[in-house]
């Protein structure tokens, strides 16, 4: 029978190490690029451009974070800003040819992983997973 583990200071520990252990394995050192850059590459390999809007939204990441990464990989030649012509109040990102190599790279970083995930869990597992992750967010202290 397989141990239950109801201490929430062990969940808490084993989430923290599922955390960093996934981030480990997203990371793309031959392209410098940390677990979230990966991510927001491969998203950008998939779709050519995309609106930090867009980014904040698939990644769950801030707005303000999603900024943060796009100024850095902005500042490493990796991708450009540009107005959106059809709408001046949006920002368009997209790779610049210097990055097209460390997108590639991320989105099969990106799929390699996902298939891996539903190899050990099955497609039903990684929905269940995505279900109880939802529900921890949900988790909050009462406010006095």
């Amino acid at each position: 029978m397989a141990q239950t583990r109801t201490s929430l200071p062990q969940l808490f520990g084993e989430l923290a190490e599922a955390q960093r252990v996934l981030g480990e394995a997203l990371e793309l050192g031959e392209h410098r690029l940390l677990a979230t850059e990966t991510l927001v590459m491969a998203l950008l390999e998939s779709f050519s451009t995309r609106t930090p809007t867009d980014l904040s939204r698939l990644t769950g990441l801030s707005r303000g974070r999603i900024t943060h990464l796009i100024n850095g990989l902005s500042g490493r030649g990796l991708v450009v800003k540009r107005p959106d012509h059809a709408d001046r109040r949006r920002t368009i990102i997209t790779v610049t040819a210097d990055g097209r190599a460390a997108s590639k790279a991320a989105l099969e970083r990106v799929q390699q992983l996902q298939a891996r995930l539903v190899d050990d869990l099955g497609a039903a597992g990684v929905d269940m997973l995505a279900q109880q992750l939802t529900i921890l967010r949900a988790v909050s202290p009462p406010r006095e």
